[in-house]
């Protein structure tokens, strides 16, 4: 990997060069309250590189300092990727965020929810609410990752092809 250098004044791209230099501020107080090790901050736009804030630390041990080619590991950036792209979708009408999310997915149509049992006997009852496009992306929906292998709903899930597992009588929240 190379090291990444701004390629484009901000302004000339619609960016403010003071709102910039703000986040590597802030970025620099989390490393000094120790909140983060170090950071290396990259805004683009019209696929150009505008800004590069780092700082602090790559590795504490050794002391070695975070550089413009320092690799970090992502942890949950699926999360905030598919946010984007699905208010994308919203902002181009593609989606609403009320709509159902048997919409898309008709098996999602007559979901139940479980109530008791075991996964060989589970007792359900019908959900009150669909889940929409919104308790997706608040977390609301009663959908987890499955990996807990707690529930009953856990096994039934996965046995089924699905990790998903709303606790017993949880509906999707009204808002």
């Amino acid at each position: 990997m190379s090291a990444i250098f701004p390629q484009v004044d901000p302004s000339h791209v619609g960016l403010d060069q003071t709102r910039l230099d703000s986040l590597g501020r802030q970025f620099d107080r989390y490393v000094a309250d120790r909140k983060r090790p170090g950071f290396l901050a990259v805004v683009t736009r019209r696929g150009q590189v505008a800004y590069v804030g780092l700082g602090g630390f790559r590795d504490l041990e050794i002391g070695a300092p975070v550089e413009t080619d320092t690799r970090f590991r992502f942890y949950s950036m699926t999360k905030p990727v598919t946010s984007v792209a699905a208010m994308t979708c919203y902002v181009e009408g593609l989606i609403a965020l009320d709509d159902p999310l048997s919409k898309f997915i008709s098996e999602f149509g007559e979901t139940r929810i479980f109530a008791g049992g075991s996964s060989v006997r589970p007792v359900t009852v019908p959900m009150l609410e669909p889940i929409r496009i919104w308790h997706l992306m608040t977390h609301t929906a009663g959908l987890t990752y499955g990996w807990m292998f707690n529930h009953p709903v856990d096994a039934m899930y996965r046995s089924a092809g699905f990790e998903w597992d709303p606790p017993s009588g949880l509906q999707p929240d009204r808002g």
